[in-house]
């Protein structure tokens, strides 16, 4: 059964879907940060300005957001504004630091009572979100719990994690890692990057890559499989895969910064014109070995298949997407239960195989078969067997 909103998070309410976000995305007006939840999960109460809270489908799960005006707050920094949510709630856990995306940060376990129910789950608490339009001295910081009934965690433990890990703190943070994931790669000793040569149009490309940043994507990549394998057989398992892609892809967007960087100074070298950089990266990416992962997600993340240039039909094509959106190209991913198989559309000029979606139609892009854009074999061209996938970037 769903229990209220905990006492510290008292009050009633609403926030605002923006749009042009996901079914799962919600956004604060006043705050500007976005969050994005677990399929299903849904606006359970607040006051529309700084209480928000969230549940599952079936009452067990709860996600909630506090904000505290940075003039009015009497803490100094993260961990002691984790000790003082820790006191409210009467909770026993650990506490350890981190900095996401410039700001002071903490990530706190939890094990309470709430409603005379022992509970456990998880904080995520950050310093520094701003009032949009508003002054520095209008920051403020913000806590984010997530917890269940102490004998659901075995089977709730990765949507809470994942739902802490879908919160941005403004519009810039929806294409940048998780808190969560970010968390997970400071989490170890850090590793110096190591350079790496990677062939590309007769070339070499010298790409410095971070051990601990390839072991935080795969991290996520696993934590969201287990929290997508739930929808299986749910009518909602559309969504679920929306949200899954959504959030790798969030995860490994800016970590493709430098190749991308990288590859557009060979376009440049090579004189390759722009209209023509989809069909001359294309091959690039076919050309990668076909594997399928070992890992429990059977699914190699983008940075990782990029360094590695492995990958199978999804991993490919995501990476594929990622890439053209550096470059400005509108680029979805789609992918196909029916067919077993994902591609990525392109809206650009040319011939062949279109797939529509959301008003425009995408020429298609094979990333395993050796073939041009717009072609697709027969056996998978029906397009009512496609799920269309757009990102934060367009």
């Amino acid at each position: 059964m769903r229990r209220g909103l905990h006492p510290w998070l008292a009050a009633a309410a609403i926030i605002l879907a923006a749009a042009g976000l996901s079914a799962e995305e919600f956004s604060s007006p006043t705050w500007g940060f976005y969050t994005d939840v677990p399929t299903g999960w849904v606006y359970t109460g607040g006051n529309g300005r700084d209480r928000f809270s969230f549940g599952d489908p079936d009452g067990k799960g709860t996600y909630q957001i506090a904000v505290y005006p940075r003039k009015a707050s009497t803490w100094k920094d993260s961990p002691s504004f984790a000790s003082e949510i820790a006191k409210r709630l009467s909770s026993r856990g650990q506490t350890e630091r981190f900095t996401y995306e410039g700001r002071d940060a903490a990530f706190m376990s939890l094990d309470f009572q709430a409603g005379g129910v022992r509970s456990r789950g998880f904080a995520l608490l950050i310093r520094g979100v701003k009032r949009l339009g508003s002054a520095a001295s209008d920051d403020a910081d913000v806590a984010l719990i997530t917890y269940c009934d102490a004998a659901d965690y075995d089977s709730l433990a990765a949507f809470l994690v994942s739902a802490l890990d879908g919160f941005s703190a403004d519009s810039g943070c929806r294409l940048k890692p998780g808190p969560i994931s970010q968390y997970d790669e400071q989490a170890v000793d850090p590793a110096a990057p190591k350079d790496l040569k990677l062939g590309f149009l007769g070339g070499t490309i010298t790409l410095p890559v971070s051990p601990n940043a390839l072991d935080s994507e795969q991290s996520q990549v696993e934590r969201e499989f287990k929290v997508l394998a739930a929808y299986k057989d749910d009518k909602d398992w559309k969504d679920a895969w929306k949200r899954y892609y959504r959030l790798i892809y969030r995860d490994g967007y800016s970590r493709l910064d430098r190749l991308a960087l990288l590859i557009a100074r060979e376009f440049d070298r090579k004189g390759v014109k722009r209209e023509d950089i989809p069909s001359a990266l294309l091959p690039w990416v076919q050309d990668f070995e076909y594997v399928r992962s070992l890992n429990t997600a059977d699914f190699v993340a983008p940075y990782d298949a990029a360094i590695q240039r492995k990958g199978d039909c999804d991993s490919r094509s995501l990476l594929y997407v990622i890439l053209l959106n550096h470059f400005n190209f509108d680029a979805v991913l789609l992918v196909s239960a029916e067919f077993s198989h994902a591609m990525a559309g392109v809206d650009m000029p040319g011939a062949g195989a279109r797939f529509p979606f959301q008003g425009k139609k995408y020429l298609v892009a094979e990333t395993t078969a050796k073939v041009g854009i717009g072609l697709i074999g027969e056996n998978v061209a029906d397009p009512a067997k496609w799920i269309g996938i757009d990102f934060p970037a367009f």
